[in-house]
């Protein structure tokens, strides 16, 4: 129930009154504010003047009554024959001027890191929504290291050369621009046979206008003497270095060489990959007895990963044989390989690495808004507006339900097109006030939560039910609209020449006045289709709606036999309620020689089943509550169509989502205006039912109009003087 309480003084004004100022042009009106264009002056000696007038705007938010005070005194207007007006033009100039800084920019969130390591195929980026501009890292692979023969004398390969480094900001990036990514693979090992390890491959990225490398490092010289020779000791490979034109770069450290006696080797160090913020440290040997020490990963900064280079492979010293130890990404290489009389194979270098850094913006929503769907099990639509978020780019909306519905973590496409996107939620399936919620929004990589102008509200106010259910009655509803169809009946299968018949649909039933309590609940429970022969309904193919003022029930079709057709859901067996209408289900029909008959039609439902053709099944009944159709006829055997289960249709006007307002007149036996706002129900003419402080309900029809908000008016005449309350139920 919503309540107008026109609680200003309405003056008793006469006819002569009317005619004159007071009432003429002195007030402009709008919803919550009166001002003043002509104020009287004093009336002469012995006359009283309209002194002040103040206004109250008290809206409820709870019940939204509408209340509009105004202090008026009364005035015999029948003992002033003049009142001597003047134009009174009272100008406030603006004493104060507040200085409005306005900013404007675009605001941006903190870095956001993508880093691609080595998969062995090419891979992609795509420039994220907003983003113009990028920072690209690039670290070449370390080199690997050579392999050494058998020999009965020691032998002992160097260490490969660590990767380059090299960075540098494009300004020239678009969204959605696509950039392609090359990581360099890690230099091979150098085989049993002697062979010299791999140079590091070179990591790319190009596009449009972007075009940037990082060089891999050198690999080590294998070794291949068999006798006591100086050359059985491998020499180390270089560093990888990149040319200019970039912002930042750094050389890979060096490999060392490896070091044997005739009795003693060990392989050399790799050299350490360079780093976003100092080259690769080369490594060092020393004696053939020592482990050689690989070079340390340049420096990052942050000092860490990914920023820091990858460091190079130290070797063992040892009699015998040790193959080479691989490298650490990014572009760290192979220490040496060391035999004594086993050949051995090298090692293999770290992979090189691509980071991509680039300013996400932060996305935020200007406004959201959200229609309800026209019945449960369909979704509501969602509308967002948005100053800063592209047009065309796809971005990933994730939003919450709560209330009636309640879902978290959902997610959602939305497109912009002149600052506005739409998406649809997942089906509804109670009805009731639902509150949606957006938590986040983004594109590509770019990810930021949503706090502000996020949330909408809506309200389903018809409920579709195809199985056992419960429904609550919402809050200040006290009448629903409803519907509710009976399961149809099967058709008859056929084992013969001829066709069968088919079965009869459910009876529709339907209540526009239906009384129920507020908080209450419905049981509902659907017609199954009963799967049976014989003339009869059973209990199961009843639909009902109980727990109201009465008890709605639509009766089952009954199935076909093989030679009669399914009669349709008596009226005897239903039940409508107070104010309620009660339609029969439709016989199915017989066969035509051997094409089976069709389902019956539920009214206001589905249509039936068709009868099969020869050596056919008969069609299926379409829900809510049609028969089957009667099988095909066959020397074999063919099936009837299944009836079709029972629907229940539930509608009522949601009054929670009302708004009302009202203008007050000033003079008695003037007339209201009434204005009914409601996100909540259709476009269409409602009955409105109100009563004048505490009087006989009055009935008027009001039409409703608009879009998200449906608008209708109504006029109240002749109000008396002093304080009216409308409540509208």
């Amino acid at each position: 129930m919503e309540t107008i309480l026109l609680a200003n003084k309405i003056l008793n004004c006469n006819s002569t009154l009317q005619n004159n100022a007071c009432i003429k042009g002195l007030y402009k009106r709008n919803l919550n504010v009166i001002t003043r264009e002509e104020r009287p002056e004093p009336f002469i000696a012995g006359h009283e003047a309209i002194s002040s007038l103040s206004v109250y705007n008290n809206i409820s938010a709870s019940t939204n009554d509408f209340a509009m005070r105004t202090s008026l005194p009364t005035v015999n207007c029948t003992t002033v024959n003049k009142f001597n007006l003047k134009k009174a033009v009272t100008r406030m100039l603006a004493a104060f001027f507040v200085p409005v800084l306005l900013f404007i920019s675009n605001t941006i969130s903190a870095q956001t890191t993508q880093t691609f390591s080595y998969t062995g195929s090419t891979q992609s980026f795509a420039v994220p929504a907003g983003v113009t501009s990028v920072t690209i890292d690039c670290w070449g692979a370390g080199g690997g290291s050579g392999g050494c023969v058998s020999s009965s004398k020691d032998n002992a390969s160097g260490g490969g050369g660590g990767g380059a480094f090299s960075q540098k900001t494009f300004n020239n990036v678009t969204p959605g621009q696509i950039l392609t990514i090359t990581i360099g693979a890690g230099g091979t090992a150098g085989a049993t046979t002697g062979t010299a390890g791999g140079t590091g491959g070179s990591s790319t990225v190009t596009g449009t206008g972007i075009s940037i490398i990082a060089l891999g490092g050198s690999g080590s010289a294998g070794v291949t003497a068999t006798t006591n020779v100086a050359a059985a000791a491998g020499a180390g490979g270089a560093g990888g270095v990149t040319g200019t034109g970039y912002d930042v770069v750094w050389a890979g450290g060096a490999g060392s060489t490896g070091v044997r006696t005739t009795s003693d080797e060990v392989g050399g160090g790799g050299g350490g990959g360079a780093g976003n913020n100092g080259a690769g440290g080369a490594a060092t040997s020393g004696a053939a007895t020592a482990n050689t020490v690989g070079g340390a990963g340049g420096a990052g900064n942050p000092n860490t990963s990914p920023y820091k280079g990858g460091a190079g492979s130290g070797a063992i010293t040892s009699e015998g044989t040790n193959a080479g130890v691989n490298g650490t990404a990014p572009g760290g290489a192979a220490s040496g390989a060391s035999d004594y009389n086993t050949a051995v194979a090298g090692g293999v270098g770290g992979a090189g690495q691509v980071v991509i850094i680039y300013p996400c913006p932060t996305y935020t929503i200007n406004s959201t808004s959200a229609t309800a769907p026209s019945t449960t099990g369909s979704a509501a639509a969602v509308t967002i507006t948005s100053s800063n978020l592209i047009n065309g780019t796809a971005y990933t909306v994730t939003y919450s339900l709560s209330g009636a519905n309640i879902a978290s973590n959902q997610t959602a496409t939305v497109t912009l097109a002149s600052g506005s996107g739409t998406f649809n939620t997942i089906a509804i399936t109670n009805p009731g006030v639902t509150t949606i919620t957006i938590t986040n929004i983004a594109a590509g990589t770019c990810s930021n939560a949503i706090n502000a102008n996020n949330i909408a509200s809506f309200s389903v106010s018809n409920a579709v039910y195809n199985a056992n259910s419960t429904f609550t009655v919402p809050a200040g509803v006290s009448c629903i609209q409803a519907q509710a169809w009976g399961a149809g009946g099967d058709g008859a299968g056929a084992n013969f020449s001829s066709g069968r018949p088919g079965g009869g649909s459910g009876a529709y039933v339907i209540n526009n006045s239906f009384s129920v309590i507020s908080g209450s609940s419905l049981t509902i429970k659907i017609g199954q289709n009963n799967g049976t022969t014989g003339s009869g309904t059973t209990p199961t193919a009843n639909t009902s709606i109980s727990g109201g003022s009465s008890t709605i029930v639509a009766a089952g079709g009954s199935s076909a036999t093989t030679s009669t057709p399914g009669s349709g859901g008596l009226s005897a067996n239903s039940s409508a309620g107070t104010g309620g209408t009660i339609t029969a289900g439709n016989t199915g029909s017989s066969n035509n020689g051997n094409t089976g008959g069709k389902g019956g039609d539920a009214p206001n439902g589905g249509t039936g089943g068709s009868g099969g053709t020869a050596n056919n099944n008969g069609g299926n009944g379409n829900p809510p509550g049609a028969g089957g159709g009667g099988g095909g006829g066959s020397f074999s055997t063919t099936s009837g169509g299944a009836g079709a289960d029972g629907q229940v249709t539930i509608t009522y006007v949601d009054v929670s989502n009302f708004n009302t307002s009202a203008t007050s007149p000033i003079c008695s036996g003037s007339s209201t205006t009434v204005t009914l706002n409601s996100t909540s129900i259709a476009i269409g003419t409602y009955n409105v039912n109100y009563s004048i402080n505490g009087g006989t309900g009055i009935n008027v029809s009001v039409p409703f109009t608009g879009t998200t908000t449906k608008t209708g008016t109504f006029t109240i005449p002749g109000l008396a003087a002093g304080t009216s309350t409308i409540p509208i139920n």
